[in-house]
């Protein structure tokens, strides 16, 4: 068969281009293609630098010119796919075959700085034209500006994909201060027309560990996007970028999560953006499920307060009920999660599938961690063979992707999963991760995996069941305050609004509250006795004793009862307290506890058992 000319040209092209790169860039030739060439990673004294980009190679014996640029067509369905799909550089080379000449362009960059700038229309027509610069001339001489390119190109089209500069990116502070300098300069001089140039200089400081400024530069973005048709793209990677300030295990910020996934996710499918709304329901789901999983625990441990203060009479099986029910919306959120996965696998969008998968492994690795206070390591196989399952297909993805970050990532939680299960395989893991980092130079997770070796050996013997937890009194596990926050819970669950200040069942539980610690009261004499005395359906429901009567007692004075511990002191201090010649303060460093209640309990004078046994005759 006789080879046609576009095929001799293409070949001379790749002789060309191989024949004039560095010997420091390792090729691999992508078969078949699919708009990509060649992968090519740097490697700088035989070492690799952590540097990697794609390359599509265009061969040609004349073309259009200008005085200053190589003009290519382009079809606009790959330009589009290299913008939106592809989260690693791509760099188009242009080989002009008669002269022998070689030029080169970073297209993402191209497409979103420059094309789109001049031609606002570009996404509609079938072809357009790129501009290659004449001064990006390729040779051995200038390589290097190829490679600082491609190097600042790894985060750049992270950005691109996200939003937000990834934390797995390395901390590159050394330089970063001069680069944030010229970009604060670029900034105040375009304000009003930079955003991204403000996201590239929130990702700056984000590498230079100054959190506060990326924040607010990337919430400067969405502002000034916010509302605006046509900058639907920027505002929703803004979105995403506000997302990565917030932990999904702060309840007040778990909340804040789900607010801005929820709008972003709006937004996006009204525009019909697969990537982001994939992105952005992964997100949601993950906050509901840490959510749900925090009130099961809650729930818990107010079963063990309501033990501990001996007063259920009906609490338990409503705190079973509520916990059956997040049960099982936890499992109908754990199945969304994993179909939202599989959806965005279908329609390609593989960045995005590799995070959300990155994700699920956490939370199966979190909730493996919570369930083994409860039941056996032998119980739970079923679920750690699916985690297993998961970190195994993560791992092939992130090679296929060529996501080293990524792989980072799970290999540190592989390690971890594998220390949860008592199995020192995890010291060799954390060895791979550490090399690994090293040679793509991830400097963060060099770090990284030294901190977890060190802390796991720390910990040591992880949980295997219920019977591998130390007992301790639950006054010892939850303090005062969380105990409060439970009940609070407890109460929304019910249906009582505690805010409403005229509903007469919410201002008895505010009360009940209130004088759970009654340390304000009995701190002024040793001689004040308290007990609680009859409480209704609030304090059935609630496990809360203290909404319902209240009773304060002094062998030396006598006894009054009310609902209210504030005015029951202030009716007993009238009659009973003033210029008492018994009034002892309790000490300057005493402080109520549960505990000190109990033993309080044991000792009561017989004069307060006399009369509380008067009380529950009558």
């Amino acid at each position: 068969m006789k080879r046609t000319k576009s095929h001799k040209i293409d070949t001379q092209a790749q002789r060309i281009f191989l024949a004039r790169i560095p010997v420091g860039w390792v090729t691999r030739k992508q078969d078949p293609d699919y708009g990509i060439d060649y992968e090519i990673e740097i490697f700088h004294k035989e070492k690799p630098t952590g540097v990697w980009f794609r390359i599509q190679l265009k061969g040609t014996e004349r073309c259009r010119e200008t005085d200053d640029s190589i003009l290519m067509p382009f079809k606009t369905d790959t330009i589009r796919y290299y913008l939106n799909k592809v989260p690693f550089p791509v760099f188009l080379v242009v080989v002009l075959t008669q002269k022998e000449e070689i030029y080169w362009l970073f297209l993402q960059k191209y497409i979103n700085e420059v094309l789109k700038n001049e031609n606002p229309d570009w996404n509609r027509q079938k072809t357009v034209t790129i501009k290659i610069p004449k001064k990006n001339r390729l040779d051995n001489n200038n390589a290097a500006e190829v490679e600082s390119e491609a190097r600042k190109g790894m985060v750049y089209t992270h950005i691109l994909q996200f939003g937000t500069p990834h934390w797995s990116v390395p901390f590159t502070v050394s330089g970063a201060i001069d680069d944030i300098g010229k970009f604060e300069a670029k900034r105040k001089k375009h304000f009003a027309e930079q955003n991204e140039m403000d996201l590239q200089l929130a990702m700056k400081y984000y590498e230079a560990r100054n959190k506060e400024k990326s924040h607010r530069l990337i919430a400067d973005v969405y502002e000034r996007t916010k509302g605006k048709s046509d900058h639907i793209e920027e505002h929703l990677r803004a979105v995403g970028g506000l997302l990565f300030f917030y932990s999904v295990t702060d309840e007040q910020e778990n909340l804040e999560i789900f607010k801005l996934s929820d709008y972003g996710c709006r937004i996006a499918e009204s525009v019909k953006d697969k990537r982001f709304t994939y992105f952005f329901r992964g997100s949601m789901l993950e906050a509901v499920f840490y959510k749900l999983a925090k009130r099961i625990q809650n729930n818990r441990l107010l079963q063990k307060v309501v033990g501990e203060q001996r007063r259920t009479l009906g609490t338990e099986p409503l705190l079973k009920l509520f916990e059956l029910e997040e049960y099982r919306n936890l499992m109908q959120i754990s199945v969304e999660y994993s179909e939202n996965i599989a959806d965005a696998f279908r329609d390609e969008e593989y960045s995005v599938s590799l995070d959300l998968l990155i994700r699920l492994i956490v939370i199966s690795i979190f909730r493996y961690g919570h369930l083994v206070l409860e039941r056996t390591k032998r119980e739970l196989e079923p679920m750690l063979k699916n985690t297993w399952v998961l970190i195994d297909n993560s791992l092939k993805l992130a090679e296929a992707l060529s996501r080293y970050d990524m792989k980072c990532e799970i290999l540190k939680n592989k390690a971890t999963l594998l220390h949860h299960e008592n199995r020192d395989e995890y010291k060799t893991v954390l060895k791979s991760l550490r090399a690994f980092a090293l040679e793509h130079k991830l400097n963060y997770y060099v770090e990284l995996a030294d901190n977890l070796l060190r802390e796991f050996k720390k910990f040591g013997r992880f949980p295997e069941g219920p019977n591998d937890i130390p007992k301790r009194l639950p006054n010892e596990e939850i303090s005062d305050k969380e105990t409060d926050k439970i009940h609070r819970r407890l109460a929304e669950a019910a249906g009582i609004d505690l805010e409403n200040d005229e509903d007469e069942i919410a201002n008895i539980v505010r009360i009940g509250l209130k004088d759970r610690n009654p340390e304000r009261v009995l701190k002024n004499c040793s001689h004040l006795e308290i007990a609680v005395g009859s409480y209704g359906v609030p304090g059935e429901m609630l496990g809360l004793p203290t909404a319902g009567s209240k009773f304060l007692f002094c062998k030396y004075g006598g006894a009054i009862g009310a609902l209210s511990l504030d005015s029951l002191y202030e009716s007993f201090k009238r009659e009973y307290c003033m210029n008492c010649k018994y009034h002892n303060p309790m000490p300057k460093d005493w402080k109520w506890s549960l505990k000190w209640q109990k033993e309080k309990q044991k000792n009561r004078s017989p004069e307060f058992m006399r009369f509380m046994g008067k009380v529950n005759r009558d």
